[in-house]
């Protein structure tokens, strides 16, 4: 039933509140008038870390509350990149970009996958959310319940996206097991841009993720549960913050 849906639903920004095409077909709590402020964690990161002017990369960015509420926090002055791999969920983002007011970073969309390499990749559509969208270099999550159906669509390294947009201070990547791929093809990322990272990781990747944030002089926090970067991490969590070495003292000052 909520398949080639789409309608508006609001999302609350310090800055007010805007408005955003949405789908149930990404998650069935969209269904729900205040919805789109429920990932607490993610919204909350936003606010403390993403501050006027900043530039911004949202890596998986599904129907758009980080990119548009980045949008919002960084004003005219700063700079939001967007990639989304499925062009169903990428035109709505395009429609919701018609509405950003005044003020506002208009997000710069590119509905591409990411990956290690570029070229094209074989790309799943689950059975339930298109939120696991993903490509079949990963196996997806156990919420998809079997692909519906698959296509190819482009892939971009985040090397290519560093030649062709702009280098990001804070980059937010949910791509459903893939961010060992994206980070592993990106050396100049991590060791010269060497931004604030918002990663999910999955038990199966977390000692690769590990070890490649360890050897680029990375600390890993707990995102859900320690917001404040107080204690370091062994090894990363299911929603992992990553800050470079040198940066924690000034990211903790804001």
């Amino acid at each position: 039933m909520s398949r080639g849906l789409s309608f508006q639903r609001t999302l609350r920004t310090p800055r007010g509140p805007r408005r955003l095409v949405v789908t149930p077909e990404a998650s069935l709590r969209y269904w729900l008038p205040r919805s789109l402020n429920s990932d607490t964690q993610l919204c909350d990161f936003a606010v403390r870390y993403i501050k006027e002017g900043r530039k911004v990369w949202d890596i998986g960015a599904n129907v758009g509350i980080f990119t548009y509420l980045s949008a919002a926090l960084v004003g005219s002055t700063g700079r939001v990149l967007t990639v989304e791999a499925d062009p169903y969920i990428s035109q709505l983002l395009i429609r919701s970009g018609l509405r950003v007011p005044e003020g506002d970073a208009h997000p710069e969309i590119v509905t591409a996958a990411v990956s290690r390499a570029s070229g094209l990749g074989d790309f799943a559509v689950p059975n339930r959310s298109r939120a696991s969208n993903h490509l079949l270099a990963s196996s997806g999550c156990t919420q998809t319940g079997g692909v519906r159906f698959s296509f190819k669509v482009p892939c971009v390294t985040l090397e290519w996206l560093l030649e062709h947009s702009f280098a990001p201070e804070i980059v937010k990547m949910d791509i459903e097991g893939m961010e060992h791929e994206a980070l592993s093809g990106a050396p100049r990322l991590l060791r010269e841009v060497r931004p604030i990272l918002h990663l999910e990781v999955w038990s199966e990747i977390a000692p690769k993720i590990e070890a490649l944030l360890t050897t680029n002089a990375y600390l890993m926090f707990d995102g859900d549960n320690d917001l404040e970067l107080t204690t370091p991490l062994s090894a990363p969590t299911w929603c992992t913050i990553a800050v470079p070495q040198e940066k924690l003292a000034a990211t903790i000052a804001g």
